[in-house]
């Protein structure tokens, strides 16, 4: 036992030496790599932290390195990286657990995926009570759903009384923090309309102290909130301040960005030279390229707006000329290219045989075209490839490269973001299919752009009708009748008020009618009818057939036509359309008897119809022009009563007026008409004009 008992104690020593000596190693190890990461040599100390997690596994500061190895990921914007070191060793954190949180939400932020960043700090405000960092993670969560441009989330989060950041910025009213929240919440606020919320936190920011940037962030704001409330004199004021705050803050972009506002505000006065005059301060070196690329464009639009075609194409040549390497060059390129397209179309409507004027728009045609190019060959990678791409296509169809124009169509069709302009692509590229009669693709391409575009404008407005007059071209010539009839019934649904869509569910001849072309649109309509003769839509077809005499002003042929269709279809739902048109026919042709009788009877039969409206106006003016004043004054406003477009309503106003003031119905004529008229802000200006002239005509009537 005497001789156990020294054995023992040198086992005890020998550990005791060990584990000391192990003590220094992983101690040293620590500080090392900490001081690696103050020295900012990144990519060392993220391989130093690893290695000291991996060699010492039980130490207590392994938690801190696998903190110090993530950031040491971020700062080499490895946020892929760091993320998923902090994610596996979340378990472990300990008393770092709101920091691993914070970091993971910090790189998605820094990775542009606000969505993933909002949930992790999220993450950090709904389990840790108590941590410091609660006011910055409340902000920025905030600040991540501001990037998704959801203001209404912004605003709950930032002024709910017990939410998380209202709650934390109490404790810390001077923290930058607080100030930049409720900065942040006075932008939400002015987003989603809320002005004078807006202007409410502004007021109380007011009482803080802020920097120079976050003074200029608070007038700023305020000048934008004046801006949308139309205080013009007072937002053009505040930019004044604006601008030396700017100054201040010494920021190039704070100094562009209070140039740009200016400059709208300029716009809003309509004092275009001097928001030209704005736009083109940030044209010059140390503004960012966007920036020059905005402010570029605005300032050719408004010079095209002032009616100076000439000075915009110079001032783009000159900025091309003096900026050839310049990123911003390419925005240069493609606005020339455009306006020399745009001039190429303008001529091409008033074209002679003239050879100058030929060789005039053919050469607006080749510059353009070398525009575009310069930009696919010198920006590969530029923003506007895609809109590019379409210009390009548009060069080539009008050469007649169908084939050439149909690839660079499809290629702007891939890197369009959804809009109008995607649109367009879609649809000529499916025309150049059609050109070719590849009718089954250019079916495709249209269906797609019906499908998923039909709500953006100007699609819904200018280019929707035409996708489906081609949707039931195609369906004629692949015999495709289903395709054909639910394009056509797509008419009634989205254009009730349209030539075609209220008259006709046949869209086939629209364009060939737009183009004056009412004998091939007849064509296009009886080949409908004899490809389908049992279609539900072979009534509409054959008044849309009657419909062309009346574009050809055919009246007797018209009349007739209508007069067989009225016999074949009597309950038919459009009987109103049919009777409405023969009348017109018979008021052309000098049947303003039969004309007034037609027109009476679709009053009383169809009151509810929208032509009702119509039809009294046109009796009105029967009566106004037979000298009848009081029943055209009683017809005109009959017209009120049946539901009538601004339009209509404005000229029933202004000509049962008239009627009064023939009658002599002075005082009716101002108080019941001209007045009215004038004091609706809805009055179209064409009108309000007539009506300040017969509201003076009335007034000197009454004195003489």
């Amino acid at each position: 036992m005497r001789l156990f008992r020294p054995f023992i104690f040198f086992c005890v020593l020998m550990t005791t030496v060990a584990s000391f000596a192990a003590s220094r190693e992983e101690t040293h190890a620590f500080k090392s790599a900490t001081k690696v990461f103050a020295d900012h040599i990144f990519y060392l100390a993220e391989g130093d932290f690893g290695a000291f997690a991996e060699k010492f596994p039980a130490s207590e500061h392994r938690s801190e390195a696998i903190l110090f190895q993530a950031r040491a990921r971020y700062q080499q914007t490895n946020y892929a990286g760091t993320i998923d070191v902090l994610t596996k060793e979340l378990a472990q954190a300990g008393a770092l657990l709101d920091q691993y949180h914070f970091w993971i939400a910090e790189s998605h932020f820094a990775a542009g995926d606000y969505m993933p960043a909002a949930k992790s700090y999220r993450e950090l405000l709904s389990s840790l009570q108590q941590s410091p960092l609660r006011l910055q993670a409340a902000y920025n969560e905030a600040l991540s759903f501001s990037k998704l441009k959801d203001w209404p989330r912004v605003t709950e989060l930032l002024g709910k009384t017990d939410g998380a950041f209202q709650v934390a910025s109490k404790s810390q009213p001077e923290s930058d923090f607080t100030v930049n929240g409720n900065l942040l919440l006075g932008e939400a606020l002015a987003a989603k309309g809320e002005l004078s919320q807006a202007e409410s936190v502004l007021t109380n920011l007011g009482q803080r102290h802020l920097n120079s940037l976050n003074q200029w962030r608070r007038e700023f704001l305020s000048t934008r909130i004046f801006l949308a409330q139309s205080r013009l004199d007072g937002a053009l004021q505040n930019s004044t301040n604006l601008m030396q705050l700017a100054s201040s803050v010494g920021d190039r972009t704070v100094v562009g960005e209070s140039i740009g506002l200016q400059a709208e505000i300029f716009e809003r006065l309509n004092r275009l030279p001097e928001a030209v005059e704005c736009y083109e301060k940030t044209l010059g070196e140390g503004f960012s390229t966007e920036m020059r690329r905005r402010s570029l464009s605005r300032s050719i639009e408004l010079t095209l707006q002032q009616g100076k075609i000439g000075e915009a194409i110079r001032k783009l040549k000159s900025f091309i000329e003096q900026n050839l390497r310049d990123p911003a060059v390419d925005i240069a390129l493609l606005s020339l290219g455009e306006l020399q397209l745009k001039e190429y179309f303008n001529r091409s409507e008033g074209t002679t045989n003239n050879s100058t004027a030929l060789v005039t728009q053919t050469n607006l045609l080749q510059e353009a075209m070398i525009n575009f190019v310069a930009i696919q060959t010198n920006f590969p990678q530029s923003e506007f490839l895609g809109k590019v791409s379409l210009d390009v296509g548009w060069c080539l169809w009008i050469q007649g490269q169908t084939d050439e124009a149909e690839k660079s169509f499809g290629e702007a069709a891939k890197v369009l973001p959804v809009s109008g302009d995607k649109a367009i692509a879609i649809f000529k590229r499916a025309d150049c299919q059609f050109k070719r009669k590849d009718y089954t693709s250019a079916a495709a391409n249209y269906d797609i752009l019906i499908q998923n575009f039909g709500s953006i404008e100007p699609v819904k407005s200018v280019l929707l009708d035409q996708a489906l007059y081609q949707s039931v071209r195609a369906g004629i010539a692949l015999t495709n009748q289903p395709m054909s009839e639910q394009a056509a019934k797509k008419i009634l649904d989205l254009y009730p008020n349209s030539f075609f869509a209220d008259r006709s569910l046949l869209l086939f001849g629209q364009g060939l009618n737009r183009q004056g072309k009412p004998s091939e649109a007849r064509t296009a309509f009886a080949q409908f009818v004899t490809r389908f003769p049992n279609s539900t839509l072979r009534p509409e077809a054959e008044l849309a057939i009657a419909r062309t005499y009346v574009q050809e002003k055919e009246w007797s042929k018209a009349i007739k036509h209508l007069e067989t269709w009225e016999s074949k279809f009597t309950n038919h739902v459009l009987i109103a359309d049919a009777e409405f048109s023969r009348a017109v026919a018979y008021a052309q042709s000098g049947e303003a008897t039969n004309a007034l009788v037609l027109l009476t009877n679709i009053v009383a039969r169809f009151p509810s119809n929208n032509l009702a409206a119509r039809a009294e106006s046109w009796i009105g003016d029967y009566y106004f022009n037979a000298e009848e004043y009081p029943k055209a004054e009683a017809h005109y406003q009959e017209v009120l009563k049946h539901n009538p477009t601004q339009e209509l309503s404005d000229q029933a106003y202004l000509m049962a007026g008239r009627s009064a003031f023939e009658r002599q119905g002075y005082e009716e004529a101002r108080k019941s008409y001209f007045e009215p008229l004038i004091n609706n802000t809805n009055t179209s200006s064409t009108v309000l004009a007539e009506a300040f002239f017969a509201l003076g005509d009335t007034i000197f009537a009454r004195f003489l």
